[in-house]
């Protein structure tokens, strides 16, 4: 089969969307199938690459948004539009400027390489305006929307809801739900959110999030002794409202106030792009540390150095943390972090032996949250992968079998 994959991001780009759908597109490959993806200009990446097969088109326009900045010079009608628009009204997305070149590059290859399956991957959500488009000039044609993050959902979080551009977004996510053959979700809360915002016929799929290709890694066992430092790592993005590390902090606070023989013996750390000062209510204690954005290929050797892997659930209960699987088949304890009543990650890795869903006590009152991160703690030498742990875990995210979901949706 030939693929067309339309994404705004994609390999060799440092993000976990890029690398999500690299892993699966490689899936693809090793199955036999021809892999195409056009993605958006930038000046760090070439305009053509081969990756495992996988085949990288980013299209020259000259109305395109140039990321970065580097070498070379923005486009004055994207200089203007960035000037005279808040960001929160942007139309539909910072990436809007590369939708020409998408749709044209799209439609050639679809001709030339006679393309049988084309999937359009978000956020951003320019991406699936292309599928949109394709869908238009060619109708027989088989269109698959992914939704790796909700766009209308988020959207009223930033305070959208009711304005103008809210409801335009949420009839434009309605529009592209209605019209693909069939829409990929991560979590049942969207499904449900999708299947209310269209029609009964409306084709929904949930897949889960994937394991690194090579099927995951696992570090060895390290020894803590009573008296060392425990230090839990926070690798990822962090996001002013929707995943801020401000009731975490808190926790700990309180925490170490009730079990204080601990306040010498925890230190937490972030890597990221976003350093957690920079977002509003938070100020790192003196048992925090950040340390800045690492590239991809770094972070096995940082996350070796964590005795506890630590994720930040959303503030709502659509999207599950990209690095979870990650974390999880790494064989390290990890703790999550749950910021919604209805976070669904607890369920998903239900049974997993070295892993703690968390609730703060605003979250989940009825739950004594510090006596489970205490015993979570006390308990650290002896929480380990057992073999069948560990083969469900790849069984379900590998990335072969996530591609399995997206090529075989309707047995799902």
């Amino acid at each position: 089969m030939r693929i067309l994959l339309i994404s705004t991001t994609f390999f060799p780009e440092e993000n976990a969307r890029a690398y999500r759908w690299m892993r699966i597109a490689s899936a693809f490959v090793k199955w036999g199938h021809e892999v195409w993806v056009i993605s958006r200009q930038r000046p760090d990446c070439p305009d053509y690459l081969e990756q495992e097969g996988v085949r990288i088109i980013r299209p020259r326009f000259r109305f395109n948004k140039v990321h970065g900045g580097i070498g070379r010079k923005k486009n004055a009608l994207h200089q203007v539009y960035k000037k005279k628009q808040p960001k929160r009204y942007i139309w539909l997305d910072s990436s809007l400027f590369w939708w020409p070149a998408g749709v044209l590059k799209a439609k050639e290859l679809i001709l030339a390489k006679e393309i049988e399956r084309v999937y359009s991957i978000g956020l951003p959500f320019t991406s699936h305006l292309i599928g949109l488009a394709v869908r238009w000039r060619f109708p027989m044609l088989p269109w698959f929307a992914d939704y790796g993050d909700p766009f209308t959902p988020v959207a009223l979080i930033f305070g959208e809801r009711g304005s103008l551009f809210g409801r335009l977004k949420k009839w434009m996510e309605q529009l592209i739900v209605q019209r693909a053959d069939w829409n990929f979700v991560n979590t049942s809360s969207l499904k449900s959110y999708f299947q209310k915002l269209s029609d009964s016929n409306t084709r929904v799929v949930e897949v889960p999030h994937v394991l690194p290709m090579s099927g995951g890694f696992v570090f060895k066992k390290k020894k803590i002794n009573a008296d060392e430092v425990v230090n839990i790592g926070y690798f990822g993005t962090l996001y002013p409202g929707l995943r801020s590390p401000a009731s975490f902090l808190s926790f700990l606070e309180d925490f170490f106030t009730r079990y204080p023989e601990w306040k010498e013996k925890i230190k937490l750390h972030f890597y990221g792009q976003v350093h957690p000062a920079s977002i509003p209510g938070v100020k790192l204690p003196l048992f925090a540390e950040y340390h800045g954005f690492y590239p991809h290929h770094q972070i096995g050797e940082r996350m070796e150095a964590m005795d506890i892997l630590f994720s930040l659930g959303n503030t709502n209960p659509f999207m599950i943390p990209m690095k979870l699987p990650e974390y999880l088949i790494s064989g390290k304890p990890v703790l999550h972090v749950a910021q919604h009543p209805e976070d669904p990650t607890a369920q998903l890795f239900a049974g997993c032996p070295t892993f703690l869903c968390l609730y703060s006590p605003e979250v989940a009152q009825e739950t004594d949250s510090f006596a489970l991160f205490k015993s979570f703690l006390d308990n650290l030498p002896h929480l380990c992968l057992d073999t069948a742990a560990l083969e469900d875990l790849r069984s379900r995210f590998s990335p072969e079998a996530v591609a399995h979901r997206y090529l075989y949706h309707s047995t799902y």
